[in-house]
């Protein structure tokens, strides 16, 4: 899952960096790379706790593929400001050790929610009926729904009203992707 993280993190950086991306698709790309890091989170959990019954062993691939693929996404955040963006006079190699750090930092607590989240859906989806398992596949798509319409909400208001339209539909939406993999797999296991 790491790796992934870092190729979906290298493409939104590419794109953000060169400034290939006009409105809304410059604010688009880099939530697109953040839920996609959620869900991959979450899929490391849910995967990895389906595989060995172990709580900690969850945890701990999901602490590790939150590092990795950080790791290669500001690997690849040195490379691209030397070697494309330097050159052109663009950006400071001071912002991007200081980015580097504030991402190796808050990551691994990103990890850790959607350890947590992921983690407590499948253990519902495990224990549970079949009627409890739709129940939840139900309500994470609603949270995820409602989640985006906040955003989108957001995204028209003025910049000093958003805050408390973007923290909610964030949660929101992080909670539904980090979910989505275990109660994937339960409402799979429903049909059968």
């Amino acid at each position: 899952m790491g790796s992934l993280l870092g190729v979906a993190g290298a493409v939104s950086l590419t794109a953000e960096s060169l400034g290939v991306l006009r409105p809304p698709f410059n604010a688009f790309v880099p939530a697109a790379e953040m839920g996609t890091m959620v869900l991959l989170l979450g899929a490391a959990a849910a995967i990895t706790l389906r595989q060995s019954h172990s709580v900690p062993r969850a945890l701990l691939a999901t602490l590790g593929s939150a590092v990795a693929g950080t790791s290669l996404i500001c690997a690849y955040g040195f490379f691209l400001q030397l070697a494309v963006l330097q050159p052109r006079g663009l950006g400071s190699l001071g912002n991007t050790v200081e980015s580097a750090v504030e991402h190796l930092l808050i990551v691994p607590i990103v990890a850790v929610l959607a350890w947590a989240v992921a983690t407590t859906a499948t253990l519902v989806q495990q224990a549970s009926r079949p009627a409890i398992r739709f129940a939840l596949a139900v309500l994470d798509v609603v949270l995820g729904m409602v989640g985006v319409r906040l955003l989108v909400v957001a995204a028209s208001l003025v910049r000093a009203q958003r805050p408390p339209f973007v923290m909610a539909g964030m949660l929101l939406t992080a909670t539904a992707l980090a979910c989505a993999p275990a109660v994937l797999r339960g409402f799979t296991a429903i049909r059968k």
